[in-house]
């Protein structure tokens, strides 16, 4: 098997050597590289997870004063991007179907953990594709964010119109100041802009851009005349 290049940080909640070690060779044989933290209680488990980050974290789900819903709930809380596989000894399916709603990736039994390196694999899959949309979307707010600051303060007039259905999606405010028309009245409106071409000019501007709307032309692009709030 193939092994990951870059080793795999997990912190694992485990009170059994022998089961965690088991576990690490099951990953290691499979190809998993892992830098394994153990710990084998609550304090510890805090601890570290305050104190560092990790790729994955696995938890037994039954411990001595501490179980594993306990440490979902903080890990969801503190670091919810960070995919936690609960691995229990017996099965109590109510008590999986509750971990799989406050959060866990997976439910694993200890009787059954063959499954356990491609359930990881998938987690690490899910949680990389996760962050990357979280980045994406970041990106995205700022980028927005940034073309709202302009907008709001450019004395350029500009808007942007969808088609089917028609309707504005961006009126800049330098168009009300132009038009005489709250921004309101053009969000509601999608034609209401023609109410501020000159009269003469109307029907010839109204003729252009119904042919874009259409696809009849390939743009709208027309010189017309503007009837602006003071008259002139």
């Amino acid at each position: 098997m193939k092994q990951t290049q870059q080793p795999i940080r997990v912190l694992h909640l485990e009170d059994s050597p022998f089961d965690a070690a088991l576990i690490q060779d099951l990953l290691e044989a499979d190809g998993l590289a892992c830098e394994i933290v153990r710990v084998d209680n609550r304090e510890h488990f805090e601890a570290a997870l305050a104190e560092d980050a990790f790729d994955l974290i696995l938890c037994d789900h039954n411990l001595q004063g501490y179980d594993g819903s306990s440490a979902l709930k903080l890990v969801r809380e503190t670091h919810p991007l960070t995919p936690v596989m609960l691995i229990s000894g017996a099965l109590d399916e109510e008590e999986a179907v509750k971990c799989l709603r406050l959060g866990a990736t997976d439910y694993l039994l200890k009787q059954r953990l063959d499954r356990l390196p491609s359930a990881v694999r998938r987690a690490l899959q899910e949680a990389g594709e996760q962050r990357q949309r979280q980045e994406a979307e970041a990106k995205l707010h700022e980028s927005e964010e940034r073309f709202r600051q302009l907008a709001e303060h450019s004395p350029d007039v500009f808007w942007f119109v969808g088609l089917k259905p028609e309707r504005f999606l961006y009126v800049s405010p330098a168009v009300e100041k132009l038009l005489g028309l709250p921004a309101e009245r053009l969000y509601q409106d999608a034609r209401a802009w023609l109410m501020a071409v000159h009269a003469d000019d109307q029907a010839r501007v109204q003729k252009a851009f119904e042919a874009a709307c259409s696809g009849e032309a390939v743009r709208f692009e027309a010189d017309y005349r503007v009837i602006r709030p003071d008259g002139s």
